[in-house]
């Protein structure tokens, strides 16, 4: 691909904004709840992962692949299409049911609050757009490359949307569900689950997607003795696990083989794989002990998305100046002390919240976070010095090494929060109340306000993306003297922060419009 290596095309080569893809623990413990959500989540985890290697596969190499791989491509999409499809199916007809059973029991308005707030808008939006993505598979007369062209936006709004979705039923309807449900119950509700894909469209195919992700030999041959029934399923397992690496994991690694084998890709630095940097719900009553981590959480990944606006202008511009590279150092240098000021916010305040109660269960993620956050402050230093750097270089080899640091350590603080908003929530719930919702958002946001920069309120404010919400939590929070700092610094924000990621863009887009 030698038009990579261009600045023209630079804006134009891409990779996707891969979602957080991490598989979930499960152990094939036929008492829990969540792991009936688990199993066939990771599933589609497992697959989302292959697709957009698929799909970066062939913008690689500029869609030259034969019409034999792209009919593979469309094998694979129609497995993993009705997988998903089915999904949803089971949920409409038996999940749904039973949360609403649930709902009108004593203490069960937590359930139907959480169903109509989340779940439901969540599901409803992926259910509108799952059909349009099924367009793939309909491509007489249309190239490749308009093919991928109009797929990729709609890919980059379903499935992270779609991973949300997973993590609010394994992490926030799940403990609201469980008081519920009777051992009886949750084996009921798994064993209508495997009934209802082994009475599906494709059976083999779906039950092999199922559990072919389970690595653990041991973990795998529990969850068929303990899920699929006896007689000619449980036999053909085996098979089927077989049928699915011949002819659907197959083609994953053939479409892969195809990138890596030609000769023409050029991977520059400027090809950069933005993390899929998607915002977090906030505001529900419902998770109100996941909302103090995620407002400052939904603020760095604005910046963050920001962050990548800025690298892949730059990989683009002829005519950078050094006063473009210290707005950039600039602007990076805000950021920065926005994380630093999160991470000292965790210190004073989210941990203590989380250990003030003497249990060692809570200890051990605490440690955890604490060794990852080391890791991720000594990367953000280096990627500091590199950006300093650039202020008075600008060569090639100068800038990719700040592309390529900066690019490391992102998309590991998107992870780390990730796993925070994923971990931390129930010890919150365990050892606080709603007050403690304002509390930490009241905490992180008069740290930024005493911070040596005024611009760090607006940009957690700037994370309330509804005006409503965002006029509210203002008046109840921005007070007094701090009501003039924030003013103050939402206008510096607005004048040389915003300015800088607004000014480059453009630019940008300009030297692209000439390009083509």
């Amino acid at each position: 691909m030698a038009s990579a290596t261009t600045t023209e095309s630079a804006l134009k080569v891409r990779r996707l904004g891969m979602p957080n893809v991490s598989l979930q623990p499960f152990a094939a413990n036929v008492e829990s709840l969540q792991e009936v959500f688990v199993i066939r989540n990771n599933a589609c985890r497992r697959e989302i992962n292959d697709l957009y290697d698929m799909l970066d596969a062939m913008w690689n190499v500029e869609y030259k692949i034969s019409s034999a791989a792209l009919k593979d491509f469309h094998a694979w999409w129609r497995v993993f299409y009705v997988f998903v499809k089915e999904m949803f199916e089971f949920e409409k007809a038996v999940l749904l049911p039973l949360l609403q059973d649930v709902g009108t029991e004593e203490g069960g308005s937590s359930v139907t609050e959480f169903l109509l707030q989340t779940l439901q808008p969540l599901q409803k939006s992926l259910t509108d757009a799952l059909p349009d993505l099924n367009f793939f598979l309909t491509v007489d007369g249309v190239t490749v490359q308009a093919l991928f062209e109009k797929a990729v936006p709609l890919v980059e709004q379903f499935f992270p949307k779609l991973i949300a979705y997973f993590t609010h039923e394994e992490y926030g309807l799940t403990p609201l569900l469980s008081p519920f449900m009777t051992y009886e119950d949750v084996k009921l509700l798994k064993q209508d689950q495997i009934d209802f894909i082994l009475s599906g469209r494709q059976p083999d195919m779906s039950a092999a997607l199922m559990c072919y992700w389970i690595s653990d030999e041991r973990i795998l041959r529990l969850w068929i003795s303990n899920t699929i029934p006896k007689g000619k399923h449980v036999s053909g397992m085996t098979e089927y696990l077989e049928l699915l690496q011949t002819e659907h994991r197959y083609i994953v690694s053939r479409l892969k083989a195809v990138e890596k084998a030609s000769g023409d890709v050029v991977v520059t630095w400027s090809e950069l794989r933005m993390p899929a940097c998607y915002l977090i719900d906030w505001g529900s009553s419902v998770l109100w002990d996941r909302d103090g981590l995620v407002l400052p959480h939904n603020a760095i990944r604005r910046e963050m998305m920001d962050m990548y606006q800025i690298l892949i202008a730059l990989s683009v511009l002829k005519d950078l100046t050094d006063d473009d590279m210290k707005r950039v150092k600039a602007h990076w240098d805000v950021f920065a002390k926005f994380i630093e000021v999160y991470f000292a916010f965790e210190e004073q305040h989210l941990f203590p919240t989380i250990c003030m109660i003497d249990d060692s269960a809570s200890e051990r993620p605490i440690q955890d976070f604490r060794y990852q956050k080391e890791k991720i402050q000594k990367a953000l230093k280096s990627g500091s010095n590199a950006v300093a750097v650039c202020t008075t270089r600008t060569d090639k080899e100068t800038m990719g090494l700040m592309v390529t640091r900066l690019d490391h350590v992102l998309p590991e603080l998107l992870h780390y929060m990730n796993n925070e908003e994923l971990k931390l929530p129930a010890y919150i719930k365990k050892y606080g109340d709603e007050k403690k919702k304002y509390q930490l958002e009241d905490a992180m946001f008069h740290m930024c306000v005493k911070s040596s920069e005024p611009t760090l309120s607006a940009i957690l404010v700037r994370a309330i993306e509804d005006q409503e919400l965002a006029n509210a939590w203002k008046k109840e929070h921005i007070k007094g003297m701090s009501k003039l700092k924030y003013n103050s610094g939402y206008k510096k924000f607005l004048d040389i922060h915003w300015s800088t990621v607004e000014s480059l863009y453009n630019r940008a887009k300009k030297v692209e419009k000439k390009a083509t």
